[in-house]
């Protein structure tokens, strides 16, 4: 049976959700996971810039200042801060039967012993993959013990104009609808470890899934397998919606 680390971070599993072949391949192929490229490397910093403003709304919180390769540095520090109740915690880790998280915000309310998970994004609204990554995430804080009331999305309020940036973000509470995902993650989770545990390659063809709802790496190698040709039924113009038909056909 094909070894696995001890940890898998929610940046990694969210792979298996885009593609249990993406997932396979981060963990036991990494050689052929290109690098960071300079337009992705943007976007990261870009994630980074964001987040450290939405960090400036609570200024009496605490960071947990550890590298995001640190998972057990950052679980160490983050039990630490539960433990005298600090108010407000940055990058809270948390970890629950191989499964690893970071929280952007909670916020700990001494009236009702439960905490506000705030999950920070830079886009001007809520796509439905937030919703699976922020449910996984607070699936994962809940089982490792953490009591939670309510969970929000903070995303770039498009109306907020510089250098005026007190409206720089919108909160939407998504508790509600990720109580409604709740029951489908444990099973969505169970397929992803039983897929990386496999002697051999999942056998997955290119789709959809190889650009929705993120570019995936490996998709130069799975579409060199497929034996693409330069010029196919990809390059014609204006069939978007029959393409991966034909293809098939």
């Amino acid at each position: 049976m094909k070894q696995i680390p001890k940890l898998l971070s929610k940046t990694r599993l969210m792979r298996g959700y885009q593609c249990l072949k993406s997932i396979y391949l981060t963990i036991h192929n990494k050689g052929l996971e290109p690098p960071v490229t300079p337009d992705l490397q943007a976007i990261f910093d870009q994630g980074n810039v964001v987040g450290a403003e939405a960090r400036k709304k609570y200024p009496e919180g605490v960071l947990v200042d550890f590298p995001a390769w640190d998972f057990f540095g950052s679980l160490k520090k983050t039990r630490e801060l539960l433990k005298i109740e600090t108010e407000v915690i940055f990058e809270a880790a948390f970890e629950y039967k191989g499964c690893y998280a970071r929280a952007d915000i909670i916020s700990y309310s001494k009236e009702t012993k439960r905490w506000s998970v705030y999950e920070v994004k830079s886009t001007t609204k809520v796509k439905d993959e937030h919703l699976d990554d922020v449910g996984l995430q607070a699936w994962i804080m809940a089982n490792a013990g953490l009591p939670i009331e309510k969970i929000s999305i903070m995303h770039l309020n498009s109306s907020c104009r510089y250098p005026n940036l007190k409206n720089l973000f919108t909160e939407v509470d998504v508790t509600e609808e990720l109580r409604n995902r709740h029951t489908s993650i444990l099973p969505r989770l169970t397929e992803i470890f039983k897929t990386i545990r496999l002697e051999t390659i999942p056998n997955i063809d290119i789709g959809p899934h190889c650009s929705s709802p993120n570019d995936c790496p490996f998709s130069s190698h799975c579409w060199r397998e497929k034996q693409i040709p330069n010029l196919s039924v990809f390059n014609l113009p204006g069939i978007k919606a029959n393409k991966w038909e034909l293809y098939s056909n």
